[in-house]
């Protein structure tokens, strides 16, 4: 006799996905992944296409952890649904990356679950997480600052995840499991209200639902709500992310931007951009600060591990540390090519008069022909070029020029010799210094540093 859960899960399952089954699963051996890889089985004398391996990981971080896996391996064996078990060591991995014990699990699960779905030919990862789950983490994102996105909580269906069990109770989940005569492991650290998603599950929730015993249907419903204002809010951000300009290991956006949209559009865009990275939460009044800083010289509005946001004259600059790419002192002679910072650079050479000689240009910058190697390297403070009548400090052009700072860190310097034969300054071009002018009509064979861009500025 098919169980009413079991009922209710396979519409739901056939609304959410359509009549096959292909996925991984996360199984901890807990209630939650318990009741949902049994659901999963329940579908099988109902689809031709089912295909269901479940994945664990084994971290090592509490004494039940060989008992849990034990569990899991023998759980599996009387369902016939394979098991891929992984070890991993979370602790070492979170000093080793910066990150909190939570998210180096959820990082390491979630290379296991695209390795299995590869490795099996699957479609979906399919996780357990619940309707009080929803509600834990309505709180816990407000109580972190999340945005209207993040208050709308998990989806159903988002790329290959899916959480087919949202529209169900923890309690729901137990009460089947105990119908079926199944027993689950239990997580003892899920007692800790030192974890503040534990609080909020053992005081907040408890202590709120004895004044208003209705209160979870309101918040999901309220999240519901929250998503539909969502979809319609991506319109007007579809719009505004046309003045995001992206290069590799970050993006900006214009200054002006902040003028002429309300501050809550121009939020919302930011924390869109940031959630993609995988940054939920950023705390304080960031983006309300920028409106009192004046026009002149950077402010540093928000630093974290994983970037910083910059702000100039012009515009508001958001990096990734481990991906930005800036000039590095390098040495280049004739013939050679490579990169420096976010340029491909070569040292061409050739005999007649190729277009634009001698002058440089945006992306090419001619050498006198007594020059064989020079030194590319970064601006430094104090560096000066010979221009016209006289000498200028690079930091100088720039002021003048209102570079960007983005366009300055790009910046670099050409040297031979230990003197400045160039400098370079992105959307600005090359700057040639006095000595090293070539006249027009000199010599039959050219040479010239040609610049191309390894991303879109």
């Amino acid at each position: 006799m098919v169980d009413p859960l079991e009922k209710v899960f396979l519409d739901h399952w056939r609304e959410l996905v359509g009549n096959e089954v292909s996925c991984v699963i996360g199984f901890s051996g807990g209630a939650d992944s318990t009741s949902l890889l049994s659901l999963l089985v329940s579908l099988r004398s109902f689809f031709a296409s089912f295909s269901v391996v479940a994945y664990h990981l084994n971290h090592g971080l509490r004494d039940t952890a060989a008992h849990d896996e034990a569990f899991c391996r023998s759980f599996c064996d009387r369902l016939g649904v394979p098991l891929v078990v992984d070890h991993e060591d979370v602790k070492l991995l979170a000093r080793q990356q910066g990150w909190s014990l939570e998210e180096a699990g959820r990082e390491r699960r979630r290379q296991g679950y695209e390795r299995v779905l590869k490795e099996y030919g699957l479609r979906w990862v399919c996780l357990a997480h619940h309707r009080d789950d929803q509600v834990e983490s309505f709180f816990l994102r407000m109580f972190r600052g999340g945005g209207i996105a993040s208050l709308a909580g998990m989806k159903p269906k988002e790329g290959v995840y899916l959480r087919p069990l949202l529209g169900f109770s923890h309690e729901e989940l137990v009460h089947y499991l105990q119908r079926k005569g199944v027993l689950w492991c239990e997580d003892e650290s899920n007692e800790e209200r030192a974890f503040d998603r534990n609080w909020i599950r053992h005081e907040l929730v408890p202590l709120v639902e004895g004044r208003f015993p209705a209160f979870r249907e309101k918040v999901v419903n309220f999240m519901h709500f929250l998503a539909e204002v969502t979809e319609g809010m991506e319109v007007t951000l579809y719009s505004l992310r046309e003045r995001v300009e992206y290069f590799h290991g970050g993006w900006r956006l214009p200054r002006k931007l902040l003028r002429q949209e309300k501050i809550f559009w121009v939020r919302e865009l930011v924390r869109t951009l940031w959630r993609e990275e995988g940054i939920w939460f950023v705390r304080g009044r960031w983006l309300e600060a920028i409106r009192e800083y004046g026009d002149s010289g950077l402010k540093r509005i928000v630093e974290m591990k994983e970037g910083g946001l910059f702000l100039d004259r012009d515009w508001l600059t958001w990096v990734r540390w481990k991906e930005f790419e800036t000039p590095q002192t390098r040495e280049f002679r004739r013939g050679d090519e490579g990169s420096v910072g976010p340029w491909n650079i070569q040292w061409e050479e050739g005999d007649g008069v190729p277009p634009g000689f001698p002058k440089a240009s945006q992306e090419r910058c001619f050498l006198p022909w007594k020059i064989e190697k020079l030194v590319i390297r970064p601006v430094r403070k104090g560096d000066r070029i010979s221009l016209g009548r006289g000498h200028k400090k690079v930091q100088d052009i720039w002021v003048d020029a209102h570079v960007p700072w983005l366009e300055r860190r790009w910046s670099f310097v050409m040297e031979s010799e230990g003197r400045i034969v160039a400098v370079y300054i992105p959307g600005y071009g090359f700057r040639v210094s006095r000595e090293f002018y070539i006249e027009e009509g000199s010599g039959v064979r050219w040479q010239a540093l040609t610049l191309r861009k390894k991303v879109k500025i």
